[in-house]
């Protein structure tokens, strides 16, 4: 189950504790470009999502234990079914753009949201009323790399509430691993991104092993993402995130998505500890959404680091300085 949004929260059978936290497999075969079947389909059942929004919602984010997201293919439609740990379901359609990557399509579509938003009557909790959200996505990408599958969206959140209508402008993320893992990669593209510095809100899901239990770790901050582009590469290079910091090399396949290089670390906090260790990564996109720059990525701590073999499923969502 997911912890709720600015908290650093974990959960295990019998246990509950607050805390801190959260290499690429080289995929060097050939893909078609364009819009190539080949973009995988099958069912992905590691999952962490999050929402980042200004409103007066209750937002949760991070690992859901028993969530899994779907993608399946209709002629040159890809549709991902995410459902979580409580059996609501969020889809979203895609065209494919390249054989990794596609974009949301329709350009506008609607789904449950992520969180609730709350009428406070009174002091106490007796005294408040929570009521669900609906999210308007108005863009967003499917990514695809080494059996990890993740999906971001720009839009809006809103809530039909007792105390009066509310709505604001999100962004959303799910990042799923323990999928099919065919070894699909897409031609480079050269077209530019937008590059420069963006301040980012990161989101951090971790699953680990303790004691024998499983424990569902959310954390995150914010820090300084900067984007550079040579060619077809971008350089993305996180700091001032008391969570996570380093720098990942993309290769991009369309003007608004692009992959991670293989054999990437990144520095990022244990759970429930204030230690730091290596996180090598095994999946991570890029992806533009209108004014709003994602970096997600997933990976296991190192054999080397204070928590080794914990899993993490996380993203940045940016906005431009």
């Amino acid at each position: 189950m997911p912890s709720l949004s600015r908290l650093a929260c974990a959960f295990a059978v019998g246990a509950l504790a607050c805390g801190a936290r959260a290499s690429l497999d080289g995929a060097a075969a050939t893909g078609d470009a364009g819009t190539d079947a080949s973009f995988p389909v099958g069912t992905y059942t590691q999952c962490a999502f999050g929402t980042v929004s200004s409103g007066p919602f209750l937002i949760p984010s991070g690992f859901d234990d028993g969530a899994t997201m779907t993608i399946t293919q209709d002629g040159d439609t890809r549709t991902a079914t995410f459902v979580d740990g409580s059996n609501r379901t969020a889809t979203w359609t895609f065209a494919p753009t390249t054989s990794v990557s596609a974009t949301l399509a329709p350009s506008a579509q609607s789904s449950i949201g992520f969180g609730s938003s709350v009428c406070v009557y009174g002091v106490g909790v007796s005294n408040e009323s929570f009521f669900p959200t609906k999210f308007d996505a108005i863009s967003g990408a499917l990514t695809y790399q080494s059996g990890a599958v993740f999906a971001t969206l720009d839009g809006e959140l809103t809530s039909h509430a007792d105390c009066g209508d509310v709505s604001a402008p999100a962004s959303v993320w799910v990042g799923c691993t323990g999928g099919p893992a065919p070894v699909v990669t897409a031609p480079a593209s050269a077209s530019p991104f937008p590059i420069g510095e963006y301040t980012c809100t990161s989101q951090i899901g971790t699953h680990a092993m303790l004691d024998g239990k499983n424990w569902f770790i959310t954390s995150g901050n914010g820090g300084v993402l900067t984007l550079t582009q040579t060619g077809t590469h971008v350089t993305a290079n996180y700091i001032g995130d008391t969570e996570l910091a380093g720098t990942l090399d993309l290769t991009l396949d369309t003007a608004t998505t692009g992959n991670a290089d293989a054999s990437q670390t990144l520095t990022a906090r244990c759970e429930l500890a204030p230690t730091t260790g290596e996180l090598p990564i095994t999946a991570a996109s890029l992806t533009a959404e209108g004014g709003t720059v994602f970096l997600s990525f997933a990976g296991t701590m190192s054999a080397s680091s204070a928590c080794p073999g914990a899993e993490k499923i996380a993203a940045l969502v940016c906005s431009k300085k």
